[in-house]
């Protein structure tokens, strides 16, 4: 519900931006960005679901990254920070922009599946 308030109204480049709930199973065409609210083995499964198209996927699962997410939001002394994957972002065929991995807590960057 957060998101999708804090989305109304904001534009991207011209694009407007949506928060729309995905059922699994459902067709995530026209999709740009994925969040996985899942946590544990859920994570996995929707992470290995997602595997190879061009979506950025964020979460908050503590191995959100090692899963294979691409982004990963956690609290670091009552301050929301986020760590990058990049191995999985370059595997996916999506670009990172250097501003954002030079504000990143953390950056992986090798991954193997």
């Amino acid at each position: 519900d957060a998101l999708e308030r804090a989305v109304v109204g904001e534009t991207i480049n011209g694009r407007r931006l949506e928060a729309v709930r995905i059922d699994p199973g459902r067709s995530r065409r026209g999709c740009h960005l994925y969040y996985v609210s899942a946590t544990g083995r859920r994570v996995a499964s929707t992470l290995a679901a997602l595997k190879g198209r061009p979506l950025l996927t964020v979460g908050e699962d503590d191995r959100f990254l090692e899963l294979g997410g691409m982004i990963r939001f956690r609290l670091v002394e009552n301050r929301v920070r986020f760590d990058i994957n990049l191995g999985a972002v370059q595997q996916s065929g999506l670009h990172v922009s250097a501003r954002l991995l030079g504000v990143a807590n953390e950056v992986k960057r090798e991954w193997q599946p």
